[in-house]
């Protein structure tokens, strides 16, 4: 996959990096607007952790702000992780806690306004083949929140079903992923 992406973007090498590890932390930096690897303690409701307990080859995106440059596009996701035949992309929407200034459900759909036109976009230059494997994470929520209501997240995965008939992307609402 990583061939293609670089055919897809040839300036995209020094966004996509190589890694083994158990355990892989990223998190929205607020300061220099991008996402960024957390080395230091963790933050457990900042920080979206990539589980790797079999130490498999996995590769990370940096999508905003390096595959995509800030000037360009402004419709786009954070982040994304690919091994083997599967890619994840995930989006931050964390802002205010929820209930001070944004629900989930509002939080769902401005995730989904970033994540689409970022796998529309790999997938017009050629990014995906038939057995590739689709995911879209919104990391919405500081906090364990009570169950998402069904009816927010079948309307996300409509969305999505619409948007990408043919890839079937399996959306989820997250703070982790395993490998």
């Amino acid at each position: 996959m990583k061939s293609r992406i670089l055919q897809a973007y040839p300036h995209g090498s020094p966004c996509i990096v190589h890694h083994t590890r158990s355990v892989r932390r990223i998190f929205d930096c607020p300061v220099r607007k991008r996402a960024l690897y957390r080395t230091g303690t963790r933050d457990p409701d900042l920080d979206f952790e990539i589980k790797n307990p079999t130490g498999q080859d996995f590769h990370t995106i940096n999508v905003d702000g390096c595959l995509y440059p800030a000037s360009r596009s402004p419709k786009r996701c954070d982040y994304a992780v690919f091994w083997n035949d599967t890619i994840v992309f995930i989006e931050f929407k964390l802002g205010m806690p929820v209930g001070k200034r944004a629900n989930v459900t509002d939080r769902i759909h401005q995730a989904l306004g970033q994540l689409i036109p970022t796998i529309r976009r790999f997938e017009k230059h050629g990014v995906f083949l038939d057995a590739t494997k689709v995911e879209a994470v919104a990391f919405v929520s500081r906090r364990s929140i009570r169950p998402l209501n069904t009816i927010s997240m079948q309307a996300a995965k409509d969305k999505l079903a619409t948007a990408f008939p043919t890839l079937k992307v399996k959306f989820k609402v997250t703070k982790s992923r395993t490998i």
